[in-house]
């Protein structure tokens, strides 16, 4: 399933396969389920973001991911 702000869609498929298309450099991957748009981050932890809006969702980031996502938030 993919939430937007304004919508949900049904996707059948891999969410790495989506981190290939270059229309989504905005996303990154924080856990095998999930991709988050950086624009949305409120603020990270090492063990999770919380992301805008008015329920301001908290996403857990896997722990083999805990680097790469750290260094692609730190580098805007």
């Amino acid at each position: 399933m993919i939430h937007t702000i304004t919508n949900q869609y049904t996707f059948y498929g891999k969410l790495s396969n989506l981190l290939d298309n270059e229309s989504l450099s905005d996303f990154i991957s924080i856990h095998k389920s999930y991709l988050v748009n950086k624009n949305y981050i409120e603020r990270f932890t090492s063990h999770s973001v919380v992301l805008i809006g008015i329920d301001r969702v908290e996403l857990p980031i896997s722990p083999n991911k805990k680097m790469e996502v750290s260094e692609q938030l730190l580098k805007e």
